[in-house]
Order: C-alpha cells, then structure tokens, then sequence
C-alpha cells in the first residue's frame, strides 16, 4: 500500500515578556521569534515522504546506539521498513529535567565510528549534547535536504555519563525515501 504524507509544520517559538524596573517607571519589551516550515507530500524543496518516531532508551552509561536510516531497520507506525534517502528535519528531545532520575546526563548525538551520518558539521566525529529536558532541532527543506547514503548512515546516540544512569530520549525524523510494506 502506498503511504502518503499530509502536510507536516516543524516550528519553533520563543516568547515572553522581559521587565527593566526602573526608580520612576518600568520598561517592558514583549518578544516573539518563531520558526515554521511546512513541508508536503513528494520529492524536492519543501517536500518529505516518509516519518519516523520512537521512545528510546534506556542507555546504560558510556555506550550507546546506532540508527541506521538507510538500511530498513527503522520502522514507521505500520510496522513498515524505512529507507531515507534525504532528512528534512529531525528532533531530538532529552527525556527528563534536570535532577529527574529519569535523565540525569545528556542524550550524546553523533560520532559514529564508520559510516557517520553528520552532515549538519563539517568537522568529522562532531557531536552535540541534548541535555535533560532539552532538544535538537534541524530544518533542511531545500531540494537536496541532509543526504543519506550507503556510505553515511548511522546515526550515533550515546550516553556520555561516566556514572551508572541511563538515559531515554524521543527522536523524530521527517524525510525523503521509501517504505516497504511489512
């Protein structure tokens, strides 16, 4: 059965209200920056094909996971395989606050040993920390998108900590590619 991609909004917004009292009167910036891309169903700038979601973890301290996005192992929410030929966006949240048991360390991303997928860096073996309670989000809605290929592939989720807490993370991938009916 074909699968078909209604549109998709990534976004993201930072807003609030920033207060300098002062001896005679206060002054008051209210602030809104956002973010939002909306992408749809096919091939090229703006489009997207196929998602991927999960819950993972838990981590043991000092190892880690890889996920490959180009072989099929990646299943979508009817048990499909996936194959990403291009990421559009992809969002990495850190499972827990500061001090919650639940995720004491940071969600480590990147650094794969053979076929790293990284190409949001120049710099091989670059990784970015997604602290508890925090996220990575990255938007690439041009034509190409952040290529995957036989050659570039895993991505490494990794546990940094040297201590004995695990960690949890949720992941969720928007891109180009097929899936295969299970």
């Amino acid at each position: 059965m074909a699968r078909t991609l209604g549109n998709v909004t990534v976004s993201a917004k930072l807003a609030g209200r920033y207060t300098n009292v002062r001896d005679v009167d206060n002054a008051v910036l209210q602030f809104t920056k956002q973010f939002e891309q909306i992408f749809s169903d096919g091939v090229g700038a703006n489009k997207a094909q196929v998602y991927f979601d999960d819950i993972r973890g838990p981590i043991a301290a000092g190892a880690n996971e890889d996920l490959d996005l180009f072989d099929g192992s990646l299943k979508d929410a009817f048990g499909g395989s996936l194959v990403f030929s291009s990421i559009k966006a992809m969002l990495i949240c850190g499972i827990g606050a500061v001090g919650d048991p639940a995720n004491i360390s940071a969600v480590r991303v990147g650094g794969a040993a053979a076929t790293i997928w990284e190409p949001w860096t120049p710099d091989t073996g670059a990784r970015i920390d997604v602290f508890p309670g925090g996220a990575q989000l990255f938007v690439a809605p041009d034509a190409t998108g952040l290529p995957v290929s036989g050659a570039a592939k895993l991505l490494r989720i990794a546990n940094p900590s040297a201590g004995s807490d695990t960690i949890k993370y949720t992941i969720a991938v928007l891109g180009e590619g097929v899936a295969t009916d299970p």
